[in-house]
């Protein structure tokens, strides 16, 4: 009986840490793959992958589909009503990010791996054409490519979350409703400093770009050439003003050594991507920006939200007309995922439920055709206004880089892989883990790889949600 009530702690706390679905590829048998050699191939693959930290956990691996990866955006078609020409194109991208992720994981392990990658890509083909032709492993797919969400349901049952969940609503309220009362009316204690894209705005028509982009799938889902992408990116790409106190305040590079230690590297660069939402039986897409800074220092003896690596995700929605519909920003953490409204764009359908996390509205943005100066707080890296001048005590901006998100995929400048196969940032846990816990937010305060940002604490939110806007936002005529 002892033995059992010491034994009762670790048996929960096994539960506890398991109740997450995890991304990292499953052990079913590989369906719509006929020959050994193939299946060969993938569990040689898979099981390389899981000898080390190299898994890219960017996007979700279907269990039994080892040659597909899909994201929250594909998860969200009827896969099993899909016409012919939409299945095709959705097994195209679905398996064009498997690709992708393969040449993360190879680049990670190093060695051969990338020896392996035609190989891998031939069997995938091979399966999806068969999958094609086979009804009841398309039925199969269609079940397996749910995206689990991102919180630790048995965390909740644990840690009282019926009780837990008001309190944190209320502590949510307080902390974002005084960020929401400092938005345009905030006083920096330092110097501003700014920084402006390298690439100057191109002179483009972003209504006839994003129109010819979404007619080129028949799923509907925008297809920009590299070029169109960037001329998407440096049109909006934000001018950053911030509020800089020291050495922690300057954007850069974040890394991690051959010895698993973080390394930030500072310079002007700014990564980004695009993304997909869905509006009024529509695929629009959306421009993310993310700054990266060395770390959010503590304010005070103890502070629970301080730790290694901070920064900013700013993300533009574009409307049919490739203009701005709504502006939205978190840090990497998921944290404080708050809605900057565009002049003629969304607004908000109303107050949430109460067993959800309100949307925090910090204001609307004045009207332009191109990227917002976009201003950011010392030490704690907080949206602080966004506007179309820079500030009157800043003659000059220096001009930051533009690169890929998935640079940040591979290994690092320091040599070593930045976000685990987790998709979190190892390092950069914060105090608040230890808190809130209960909310199922696995280790809260953590920055993290792009489809794994939960937003909110009470109820469940995720920043790469395609229905997000549909469910929250609404277009006046």
């Amino acid at each position: 009986m002892i033995h059992a009530k010491r034994a009762l702690p670790f048996f929960l706390l096994l539960v506890l840490l398991s109740g997450c679905a995890s991304r990292q590829y499953a052990t079913s048998p590989a369906v719509g793959v006929e020959t050994a050699s193939c299946s060969e191939v993938f569990s040689d693959w898979q099981q390389r992958v899981d000898a080390g930290n190299h898994f890219d956990a960017q996007a979700w691996s279907p269990p039994g589909f080892p040659y597909l990866r899909v994201n929250r955006l594909l998860a969200s078609f009827p896969v099993d009503k899909l016409s012919r020409p939409q299945q095709q194109a959705w097994l195209e991208r679905a398996h064009e990010m498997a690709v992708t992720a393969w040449h993360h994981e190879a680049a990670s392990m190093g060695n051969d791996a990338s020896a392996q990658l035609p190989e891998l890509q031939r069997c995938g083909q091979r399966a999806m054409a068969r999958l094609l032709e086979d009804d009841h492993q398309w039925r199969e797919l269609a079940e397996a490519s749910q995206v689990p969400d991102s919180y630790n349901n048995v965390a909740r049952v644990l840690g009282g979350y019926p009780a837990v969940a008001p309190v944190v609503r209320w502590r949510a309220g307080v902390v974002m409703n005084e960020l929401m009362d400092q938005f345009e009316a905030y006083h920096p204690a330092h110097a501003w400093r700014a920084y402006e894209p390298a690439t100057p705005s191109p002179v483009i028509d972003p209504s006839d770009l994003v129109g010819r982009a979404s007619a080129r799938s028949p799923l509907g889902i925008p297809v920009f050439s590299d070029k169109e992408r960037e001329d998407l990116l440096s049109l909006y790409a934000p001018t950053w003003v911030v509020e800089t106190g020291g050495p922690y305040d300057v954007p850069g590079r974040p890394g991690r050594d051959t010895g698993g230690e973080l390394r930030f590297q500072s310079e002007p660069v700014v990564f980004t991507k695009v993304a997909y939402t869905r509006f009024d039986g529509e695929v629009l897409p959306q421009l993310v920006y993310t700054v990266w800074f060395s770390r959010r220092p503590s304010e005070a003896a103890f502070d629970i939200v301080a730790g290694e690596l901070d920064g900013l995700v700013w993300r533009v929605t574009l409307g049919r007309d490739g203009r701005p519909l709504i502006y939205d920003a978190i840090h990497p953490c998921g944290c404080y995922h708050t809605w900057v409204l565009a002049p003629d764009g969304l607004k908000p359908v109303g107050p949430v439920d109460y067993w959800e996390e309100p949307l925090w509205i910090a204001g609307t943005a004045p009207q332009t055709d191109r990227g917002l100066v976009v201003f950011l707080s010392s030490l704690t890296h907080q949206l602080k206004d966004a506007a179309t001048v820079l500030p009157e005590d800043v003659s000059k901006a220096r001009s930051y880089a533009i690169e890929p998100y998935d640079n940040l995929r591979g290994p690092s400048f320091a040599g070593e892989r930045l976000f685990g196969e987790d998709g979190m940032v190892a390092g950069t846990e914060r105090p608040e883990r230890f808190l809130l816990w209960p909310t199922g937010v696995p280790s809260a305060g953590a920055m993290r790889q792009w489809g794994n940002h939960a937003t909110a604490f009470v109820g469940t939110r995720h920043f790469d949600d395609p229905w997000l806007l549909q469910e929250y936002f609404w277009l006046p005529e």
